[in-house]
């Protein structure tokens, strides 16, 4: 197994658009069989996909040389799981009435906290 990572220069793009691939097709097929249920579902399961994301996100990270930050990225991911977190919290706790609202910007602002404290 060591001969095999130490091509790395050739491993790199292949588990790279792997990664990227299947957490596209991820994404896109489980959206399709969340507007149409059983569509994709009835066939094959699309968790196929994420765990294929995930073999190759983990070799990635592996044979990566060198990591780059991209920090615009990085805010409108965190903001957007923010709002997501946000609206399903406001979505599932109607019965809580004042204390929602508290509970809502907690939950908007704990991924701009975390990604906060990981970056120190």
């Amino acid at each position: 197994m060591k001969g095999f990572f130490a091509q790395k220069n050739l491993i790199e793009p292949l588990v790279r658009t792997g990664f990227l691939t299947s957490l596209l097709f991820y994404i896109l097929f489980w959206f399709t069989d969340f507007l149409i249920p059983g569509f994709v579902s009835r066939y094959f399961s699309v968790h196929l996909f994420l765990l294929t994301a995930l073999v190759c996100g983990l070799l990635w990270s592996h044979v990566i040389d060198t990591y780059r930050q991209h920090p615009q990225w990085r805010r409108f991911i965190v903001f957007s799981l923010g709002f997501m977190f946000a609206l399903l919290t406001w979505k599932f706790t109607s019965g809580l009435g004042f204390e929602r609202f508290f509970l809502v910007m907690v939950v908007f602002f704990t991924p701009t906290l975390l990604s906060f404290f990981l970056n120190e």
